[in-house]
């Protein structure tokens, strides 16, 4: 991801990724972005029973993956609908699961 690159580049990038991994370094983050991928446009309450989640909690982190430009909303009324920002977050997501499918724990 880095290699070949001036140092300064390698360094902007470093920090952004590891702002990324931050970002999603929670296995509830994680399912919540899965389920985003799965069923775009999904609400809070839907998060919350997809993941398991009291809505209180399944709230906080949609909260701060939006904040951390993982994740967006769209006001509908008054449910707010979350969707996955970026593709190259999906492109991550699915390298994890395959890297990770299959394995024991």
């Amino acid at each position: 991801m880095f290699y070949g690159e001036s140092l300064e580049n390698t360094f902007h990038g470093a920090v952004e990724a590891t702002k990324f991994l931050k970002s999603i370094s929670s296995p509830h983050r994680l399912l919540m972005i899965c389920a985003a991928m799965e069923s775009p446009g999904v609400t809070n309450g839907e998060m919350a029973q997809k993941c398991g989640l009291s809505i209180s909690a399944a709230s906080q982190h949609l909260t701060k993956m939006c904040e951390d430009q993982i994740l967006y909303k769209e006001k509908e009324g008054q449910k707010s609908r979350y969707y996955v920002k970026h593709e190259t977050t999906k492109d991550i997501i699915y390298a994890l699961k395959k890297a990770y499918e299959d394995k024991d724990g």
